[in-house]
C-alpha cells in the first residue's frame, strides 16, 4: 500500500474588517477583522494492498474578534455584525473509501464513509445580540459565554455504497448514501427557535454509460424517507422564516463528455 504520509501544520489569517452601513438610529458601527490560528496533524495512507484509502487529521482553531450576524428589524433591518471575544474549533475528521470483497466483485463495490468530531464554543461572548425568549425581540448586552458556534454541528458523518455492474451495452452504476447530522445552532444564543434539531437522509441512484457517445444517463432520488429539517433559518424579531428542505424527490438528467 505505500507508507503513509504524515503532516503537521499551522496557518494564520485575517478575514476583513466590515462596517454596520444600515442603521436607521445610529451611525456606521465598525466590526473588527477576525484573527485566525489554525494547527492540524493528520495522516494520509493506502492500506491492506491498496484495498483502503484513508484520510485522518486532528485540528484546533482559535479565533480572535469572529464576527457573528444577527437579523433584527428594530436594529437596522438588514444584516448586522458583531463581534465576540473569542471562539475556539477542536475536531476531529476522517474519510476513507474501500473496496470490498474484490476478488468476488472483481473491485466494483465500493464504499466510502466519512466523519467529523467538532468541539466549537464561544470561549468569550459577553456582549452578543439575540432575541427574547419571552417576547422575541431584539435584545443586546446578552452572555453567550460556553454556546455553540453557529452551524457548527457536534458530530456529522456520511456514507456510499456503490456498486458497478458490466453489461454488454457498457457499465451501470447504482449507489445508495445516507448522511447524519446531529444538530445545529442558527444564532449564537441557542435557543430551540434558533436552532436545528438532529436530522438523517437517505438517498438512491442509478446510471448507465453509453461509451460509444460518452453518454451518461442518470436517475436519482433524494431523502427518499421525507426527512423534515430545514436548509436555513432566519430569527427575526417576529419568528422565523424557514427554508425547508424538499421532502422525497426524483430526477433523471443527462450528461455527455466531449
Amino acid at each position: 500500500g505505500g507508507d503513509p504520509l504524515l503532516y503537521l501544520s499551522y496557518q494564520t489569517a485575517t478575514t476583513s474588517l466590515t462596517f454596520n452601513a444600515i442603521n436607521i438610529l445610529d451611525a456606521p458601527e465598525r466590526v473588527a477583522a477576525a484573527e485566525i490560528e489554525a494547527y492540524e496533524a493528520g495522516i494520509k495512507a493506502r492500506l491492506f494492498d491498496g484495498l483502503m484509502d484513508l484520510n485522518a487529521a486532528v485540528f484546533n482553531y482559535e479565533i480572535t474578534n469572529p464576527q457573528v450576524q444577527t437579523i433584527s428589524l428594530l436594529a437596522g433591518g438588514a444584516v448586522r455584525f458583531e463581534n465576540a471575544e473569542s471562539q475556539r474549533i477542536r475536531g476531529v475528521e476522517f474519510d476513507t473509501l474501500i473496496q470490498i470483497l474484490p476478488e468476488l466483485t472483481d473491485g466494483s463495490l465500493i464504499l466510502t464513509m466519512g466523519a467529523t468530531y467538532l468541539d466549537a464554543k464561544y470561549t468569550s461572548f459577553k456582549d452578543g445580540s439575540g432575541f427574547n425568549e419571552a417576547t422575541g425581540l431584539y435584545q443586546d448586552g446578552l452572555d453567550f459565554t460556553g454556546n455553540q458556534i453557529v452551524r457548527s454541528p457536534k458530530y456529522s458523518a456520511s456514507a456510499s455504497l456503490l456498486k458497478t455492474f458490466t453489461t454488454a451495452y457498457g457499465p451501470v452504476e447504482v449507489g445508495v448514501d445516507y448522511y447524519y447530522n446531529d444538530g445545529f445552532a442558527y444564532l449564537a444564543q441557542g435557543t430551540p427557535n434558533a436552532s436545528e434539531p438532529a436530522y438523517d437522509t437517505w438517498g438512491a441512484s442509478v446510471s448507465y454509460l453509453f461509451e460509444r457517445w460518452d453518454l451518461r444517463v442518470s436517475a436519482f432520488g433524494r431523502n427518499l424517507l421525507n426527512e423534515d429539517y430545514n436548509v436555513s433559518r432566519f430569527v427575526t424579531d417576529f419568528g422565523t422564516l424557514d427554508i425547508v428542505a424538499p421532502r422525497a424527490n426524483y430526477g433523471v438528467k443527462a450528461s455527455i463528455e466531449f
